[in-house]
């Protein structure tokens, strides 16, 4: 499922005259006319397309690296840049470049809030929009990012469900205050939103690690581990046509990852730059995976990432706001307007592949405790 406006009106697909700068959405595109191709893909390459010419002049696509890989050697295939539009016709490529995101430097983080509401006006309308006559839920784990949109989206989506996860089993124990389910059940509660709980046992997530692998496109473990989590949420929706809002890509934006200690071994560690800089891979890293959009779209549910569809006014947010770690509640409080519970602002950060606070949980441990680290992924 993509999403694509050109400017400003939504389209099937572009014109192939098209300004890659008028275009928004998550959308990755191939369009013929005359034997001519037009590809395309979102800047922050949230939608995956890959590509090879034929042999026989023509171009073949997919989603998948693995499925084209099955079709076209590996030498013709390459993917598609994000932000860019191609044209290809025979053996000459016209290629149209964006505009890099540009990332702010100075200013108060004060003077972004303005644009940031109307970023999260636009992009709700236009969600709201698109997935109208489709159940639409939002994923929540209890968390400042997915409470977040919560808040938000409530207001564009009347009808608005909650969806959160849970790993079952005896290693994990009752529901206990630190637990992501019981933050997820309180903002629920707070914004009147139905909460629909998704509890699979270890073996059930662990036998989707196949499916993570192939469509999350990543082998990395914090996105694999990511992926788990999403797989088996997409597994629960499968056959109702539903739409699925994430808090997604504030991690990214916010360069606020920590690293997780489980069993004296440290994951998820970043480059100890200031988080103003690591920012900026981040942002260019979701190219290299597929944790959400293509996990959820192999049971046919789509996914849209508000904060990245809002990420230019995000990225606008000055370098000093990003090296303060305590700014980021602040700027929720700004946004949502007293529409969450405090919980919300002072609960510490939680994964949602970890589950709870303090001793990590979720898909983390579940994968440790089967030995399947890093080399195993790779």
């Amino acid at each position: 499922m993509s999403l694509l406006w050109v400017e400003g009106e939504r389209r099937e697909g572009p014109p192939f005259d098209a300004d890659p700068a008028s275009l928004w959405g998550h959308f990755a595109v191939h369009l013929e006319e005359g034997g001519k191709h037009l590809l395309g893909r979102d800047r922050l390459g949230v939608q995956k397309l890959f590509f090879a010419r034929t042999e026989d002049g023509g171009v073949d696509t997919d989603r998948l690296l693995q499925r084209l890989l099955a079709r076209q050697p590996a030498e013709r295939v390459f993917s598609a840049p994000s932000g860019d539009l191609l044209v290809l016709e025979g053996e000459r490529t016209e290629k149209r470049a964006a505009p890099p995101l540009a990332f702010a430097r100075e200013g108060t983080w004060a003077d972004a809030v303005p644009a940031l509401r109307a970023a999260w006006e636009t992009t709700l309308g236009r969600l709201a929009e698109a997935f109208a006559g489709r159940p639409v839920y939002v994923t929540l784990s209890g968390g400042l990012d997915s409470s977040t949109v919560a808040a938000l989206a409530a207001e564009h989506f009347p009808d608005l469900r909650a969806l959160t996860f849970r790993l079952d089993g005896p290693d994990e124990g009752p529901v206990r205050e630190g637990d992501d389910l019981h933050a997820a059940r309180r903002v629920a509660a707070h914004l009147g939103l139905p909460l629909r709980e998704v509890s699979v046992d270890g073996d059930a997530v662990l036998a989707l690690l196949g499916e993570a692998l192939v469509h999350g496109q990543d082998w990395r473990d914090f996105n694999v581990h990511c992926a788990l989590v999403n797989a088996a949420l997409a597994q629960a929706l499968e056959g109702e046509g539903a739409a699925v809002l994430t808090g997604d890509g504030a991690n990214e934006l916010l360069a606020d990852y920590t690293a997780v200690e489980l069993e004296g071994r440290t994951y998820y560690e970043l480059p100890r730059l200031p988080r103003s800089v690591v920012r900026r891979f981040l942002v260019r890293g979701l190219d290299a995976g597929d944790r959400e959009v293509g996990v959820f779209a192999r049971w046919g549910t789509a996914v849209a990432q508000p904060y990245l569809l809002a990420a230019e006014a995000y990225a606008m947010l000055p370098d000093a706001f990003v090296d303060d770690r305590e700014a980021k509640a602040e700027l929720a409080r700004a946004l949502v307007r007293g529409r969450l519970p405090e919980l919300v602002f002072t609960r510490p950060k939680v994964r949602a592949q970890c589950g709870r606070e303090g001793e990590p949980g979720g898909t983390l441990a579940l994968a440790a405790r089967a030995g399947i680290d890093q080399e195993a992924l790779l």
